[in-house]
């Protein structure tokens, strides 16, 4: 199950010197002979309108209870990284450790970026006049995830070479926006799941949220595209995937949808929907996957999961669970 978190402005950069500091670093990043002959370039932004960023939970079934399902893997989205779980600590590379609150994740959101990572007691990082949010995600409760390039568990979690130097201008402009505007030390605010939503700003303690479907929303509105929603468009295909029970894949057609959000101040049109997520690392791999076939997603990163990749359900490619 995915779960997205969407903000109006991505606020990297800071709300003063976020768009000048975009246009320095992605005019630097161009300048490269290292950098400019691959996408990176373009994907170097510290403030843009809108942002979504989200998580997978994976959860294994023990028997028709949703309440007695376990989480087994969860992965984050954070700044076009997907950072990797699993709730028992492991000696495989890039898996960090994730904590859960009963079967709910504890999924972190920075401030002003947005990204999501597993809950490993920040703060860590500054930030005025916006608090991180704390949320909790998986069967029989919501999520509202988290950030950064390090595991929970203190691994790692950046590639190495031409990502790793892009990875580490942007956080070096990150330093130096933080002195600029002098930012204040975060708080923490705790997000659940109560079926209401309110506001922040007026609400001691605990915040409760909401949810909304992702496919009466945003994916109705891709159909449509470009419109006031997306700025643009991107042709997908057709894809192959497996339903339950069937004895190999089927192709289900795709065509053109929204890929990402409109929006002009910082850079056009840069937060995505779902569907337009992608980790800078696998940019070989289908745009979208990891939303439109996570259980092919999930296979390559955690190989040694014992799961079974045929949908029973998955109405973005129009299957749906028979009687």
């Amino acid at each position: 199950m995915h779960y997205a978190a969407f903000h109006p402005r991505d606020y990297k950069g800071g709300e003063l010197t976020g768009a000048m500091f975009s246009q320095a670093v992605r005019r630097g990043a161009r300048a490269s002979t290292r950098v400019a002959p691959t996408d990176l370039a373009n994907d170097v932004v510290l403030a843009h309108e809108n942002d979504l960023e989200g998580c997978l939970v994976v959860a294994r079934k023990n028997g028709p209870r949703l309440e007695d399902a376990e989480v087994e893997v969860v992965e984050t989205l954070a700044h076009n990284r997907y950072l990797k779980y699993q709730p028992s600590a492991t000696l495989a590379k890039g898996i960090g450790t994730v904590r859960l609150d009963g079967q709910h994740p504890l999924i972190y959101i920075e401030p002003k970026g947005h990204g999501m990572e597993a809950f490993a007691d920040q703060p860590k990082t500054p930030a005025e006049g916006a608090g991180t949010t704390v949320g909790t995600a998986g069967p029989g409760g919501r999520g509202d995830p988290a950030a950064g390039v390090n595991g929970s568990d203190g691994s790692t979690q950046t590639a190495g070479g031409l990502v790793g130097r892009v990875a580490g201008l942007v956080s070096r402009v990150e330093a130096a926006r933080k002195l600029v505007n002098n930012e204040k030390p975060e708080t923490i605010r705790v997000y659940r799941f109560t079926g209401t939503a309110e506001d922040p700003e007026s609400t001691e303690g605990d915040v409760g949220y909401d949810l909304l479907p992702t496919y009466s929303t945003m994916w109705a509105r891709a159909r449509t595209a470009p419109n006031e929603t997306y700025g643009e468009v991107q042709d997908y295909g057709e894809r192959e995937v497996r339903t339950a029970g069937a004895p190999k894949a089927g192709t289900f057609m795709l065509g053109g949808l929204g890929s990402s959000f409109r929006g002009v101040q910082g850079a056009e049109n840069k937060a995505r929907p779902p569907w337009g997520w992608f980790d800078m690392t696998e940019r070989d791999r289908p745009l979208g996957e990891w939303f439109l076939d996570p259980a092919a997603a999930v296979r390559r990163h955690f190989p040694t999961l014992d799961m079974d990749t045929g949908y029973l359900r998955q109405p973005f490619l129009g299957i749906t669970r028979t009687p």
